[in-house]
């Protein structure tokens, strides 16, 4: 016999379940774009990666795990003592990303994407970041860098690196850097 409240439960999850499917992720161009928002909102000292918070939610990131050993290719230069990782889905997957609040960094990844979603996330962050200057073609990777906004102290370096270049899955990574320190 099913009681009223195990009814009222199972039409609650039903309905909860159907909201749920009716909101699928928003495409990776969209996701990686939050991500580089909670970035530049963290190098800026206003918006902490850690304890997990109601913050972190409203900026649509949550706190997680490092990931796998692939994963962390695109995050091997920050020290692995200081970074705190966050995350995001998208339509494609995950996107992760990275604060190493010692170096004033945050870098965002983009894992397993393919040329045309690495095309638009560039054009979903140039709205964001203006411009890219292409820096180099080196090292298996091609470096480009600018300003964040209209923001002189901001700083980021962006980088599509080749397969098998030292970088795991990473189609892309975007470093936002703050030289000036938080505030």
């Amino acid at each position: 016999m099913i009681t009223r409240s195990l009814a009222v439960a199972l039409m609650a999850s039903a309905l909860a379940g159907q909201a749920l499917a009716q909101t699928p992720p928003p495409p990776v161009d969209q996701a990686f774009l939050t991500a580089v928002k909670a970035c530049t909102a963290n190098v800026q000292g206003n918006l902490a990666f850690n304890p997990p918070s109601d913050a972190l939610t409203a900026a649509g990131v949550f706190q997680a795990d490092s990931g796998s050993a692939a994963d962390l290719l695109a995050f091997k230069d920050m020290s692995a003592s200081a970074r705190i990782f966050v995350s995001t889905f998208s339509s494609s997957g995950q996107i992760l990303a990275a604060s190493d609040t010692t170096q004033g960094i945050c870098r965002v990844a983009a894992d397993d994407v393919t040329t045309p979603q690495i095309a638009a996330i560039q054009a979903a962050v140039r709205g964001l970041a203006g411009d890219w200057v292409p820096q180099s073609n080196t090292g298996g990777a091609t470096t480009y860098s600018g300003t964040i906004g209209s923001s002189s102290q901001l700083m980021f370096e962006a980088r599509v690196p080749a397969a098998g270049a030292g970088y795991g899955s990473a189609g892309i990574i975007l470093t936002i850097m703050n030289p000036a320190g938080p505030g």
